[in-house]
């Protein structure tokens, strides 16, 4: 969507306004409800500027849900923000403020903002919003984006520095097998030393291969578990479900924050009806989709409807049916949400050192090879000369 500048005079006084139209006529119809236009250029096609970083809009956040949690206005709050800070906080502060104070709902305006403000974020925001909280549910948000900024901070560097190294090994030991080994072994004088290497090379051939089958399941479960998901995502989320570990990694985050909002929707007194309805169509295209498709279905004919829940165990579904009452299934909800992002937390955690502790071995026995097929074969022979 193009993005345009303009300088408009309200009461007398010229403000400079940033903000996404269709066109022109729309640009203009939107700020000559804020006073004259003075001057009004197109920036470009695309917003170009950088979304806002995790700490940025930690604090984003933290202070919006100060201000209106001490009722002052969401147009208001987001002026006082674009007036007080600078660099990418006044920036999406004045963007959002213009859009809202223009008539464009709050969650509208964080989703057009979709660089600043990812989709698990606004999730939370909006099912606070339906609860009726809106203060608590922007302060809800910025400690869900500081938590996970917490546990990627360490772990997901850890697990990327393991596969950098389980890839250096691979490499390490192709380079040995294919070109460092041959050039040494392959000189006529080892052979007529009698220097053998035939048991260090079957070896080599052996981890190499164990080494690239590894790195291969690795790429593909990392694939899956992104963009292979969307070519079928009921049938690809019910086979992860059924893969320990991996299903914690790839699919707790998605559970805590569905089930999350959740809670907060049957606590504010929405029937669950509703709530499954409300926060179904939220839920990317996926088996927790589908499960509240379903769910919604028994309602409609009378069954139970925690029975639909397919991909729950059987002991959240078991939770679930034994509540006897609003209050017991909004405080079970939150709880099985609070149980999907501590077995995530734990599943990242444990992935990034386990990761690196299976890459430094590997890259230990690479040496290794590579020492057995160049520096030993040349010990031999010097011992044989």
């Amino acid at each position: 969507m193009p993005i345009f500048k303009a300088k408009v005079s309200i009461g007398g006084k010229t403000t400079e306004v940033s903000l996404a139209a269709e066109n022109r006529e729309d640009a203009e119809r939107q700020l000559k409800r804020r006073g004259r236009i003075v001057s009004l250029k197109r920036e470009g096609f695309f917003d170009l500027n950088p979304g806002l970083t995790p700490y940025e809009r930690f604090v984003f956040l933290v202070k919006l849900a100060t201000m209106v949690g001490a009722k002052v206005s969401m147009g208001r709050a987001l002026e006082l923000m674009g007036e007080t800070f600078t660099g990418n906080i006044r920036r999406v502060a004045r963007q959002m403020s213009d859009k809202v104070n223009n008539g464009v709902n709050f969650i509208q305006a964080m989703e057009s903002e979709a660089k600043s403000f990812p989709g698990s974020i606004v999730a939370l925001v909006k099912a606070g919003f339906s609860a009726g909280n809106a203060s608590m549910a922007l302060r809800e948000a910025a400690e869900f984006e500081q938590l996970m900024q917490s546990i990627r901070k360490g772990s997901m560097k850890d697990i990327w520095t393991g596969f950098g190294y389980f890839a250096a090994a691979a490499g390490l030991t192709a380079a040995t097998m294919l070109y460092f080994g041959p050039m040494v072994t392959g000189n006529p004088m080892f052979a007529k030393a009698g220097v053998k290497t035939d048991w260090m090379e079957q070896i080599g051939w052996i981890f190499l291969w164990l080494n690239v089958g590894i790195l291969a399941i690795m790429v593909f479960l990392a694939f899956f578990g992104t963009i292979g998901r969307l070519a079928n995502p009921a049938r690809a989320d019910w086979l992860i479900s059924k893969i320990p570990f991996y299903c914690d990694l790839i699919l707790a985050k998605n559970n805590y924050v569905t089930f999350y909002k959740l809670a907060l929707l049957v606590t504010a007194g929405v029937r669950i009806e509703e709530s499954l309805e409300l926060v179904g169509r939220d839920i990317p295209r996926g088996a927790l989709r589908a499960d509240f498709d379903r769910s919604l279905e028994y309602i409609r004919k009378g069954k139970q409807w925690p029975l639909g829940m397919e991909t729950l165990d059987a002991t959240d579904r078991a939770s679930l049916m034994a509540s006897s009452d609003r209050e017991d299934i909004a405080r079970t909800f939150k709880l099985m949400a609070e149980q999907f992002r501590d077995l995530y937390i734990a599943r990242i955690q444990t992935l990034g050192p386990m990761i690196n502790m299976l890459a430094a071995l590997f890259m230990s026995l690479a040496s290794a090879l590579m020492f057995g097929l160049t520096i030993l074969p040349m010990l031999q022979l010097s011992t044989k000369i």
